[in-house]
């Protein structure tokens, strides 16, 4: 219950006991067991009634926070950190000053015979870590908005055509040459786990403490009713 039909509830019953004439009908019935009895049944059908919506809104929050923390731990979490963990591989395959503002697909179909043996264990360790981000995309793939679908979809692609040129089995033609890694998907990524963080630590909650200090109040406003009946 609002704050302000409390305090209008609470202030009638005040103006009531100064006001309100003993000697009739009325002021009888106001003195009375059964008035006092109606307003406090009153009283504590809607303490009972916010009591429930408290507990259900709290039930809902624990909900959301739940999924958002579940799509963290299954899905984003891992995926950010295995990009990461590509992007820093990168960057040592690109320390050589050949491969310097060249995209690793491209440097493949043009130079692949000149990859020395450190470049390509740094290639066949992102190898492995796209595996990981393929499988976590197919096993996660509810997770995945629709705005982001389509990244995702070319950089699964990307990361299938890139294994086929390691592997001397992609043919350096201009519709795979246009399929280099998608880059704005990093940061995609990126704030879509700042975005699920902030939604859990943002989630509003109703602190219980405060609740009950509501609670309270309305308990008060019952028992005064109690007392004034049977004065």
């Amino acid at each position: 219950m609002p704050d302000n039909l409390l305090t209008l509830i609470d202030t009638a019953i005040k103006y009531l006991n100064a006001n309100m004439p003993t000697n009739n009908f009325w002021g009888s019935l106001f003195d009375s067991t059964i008035f006092s009895t109606l307003v406090g049944a009153f009283i504590s059908l809607v303490i009972t009634r916010c009591t429930t919506n408290w507990a259900e809104k709290q039930n809902e929050r624990k909900q959301k926070i739940e999924k958002y923390e579940k799509k963290l731990k299954e899905f984003y979490n891992p995926l950010y950190f295995l990009i990461v963990k590509n992007t820093k591989l990168y960057e040592i395959f690109k320390v050589d000053e050949k491969y310097k503002n060249k995209r690793t697909l491209l440097i493949l179909l043009d130079h692949k015979d000149v990859l020395s043996d450190a470049d390509k264990s740094i290639l066949e360790e992102i190898i492995a870590n796209n595996h990981e981000i393929l499988q976590l995309i197919n096993q996660n793939a509810g997770y995945i908005e629709d705005d982001m679908m389509d990244d995702f979809v070319e950089l699964a692609r990307h990361y299938v055509l890139l294994e086929k040129a390691f592997q001397n089995k992609l043919p350096n033609l201009p519709e795979y040459r246009e399929h280099t890694y998608p880059r704005s998907i990093n940061k995609k990524i990126e704030d879509k786990v700042k975005a699920l963080r902030s939604e859990i630590v943002d989630t509003p909650s109703e602190p219980q403490n405060g609740f009950f200090k509501k609670r309270e109040k309305w308990i008060k406003i019952a028992t005064n009713i109690g007392t004034h009946s049977t004065q």
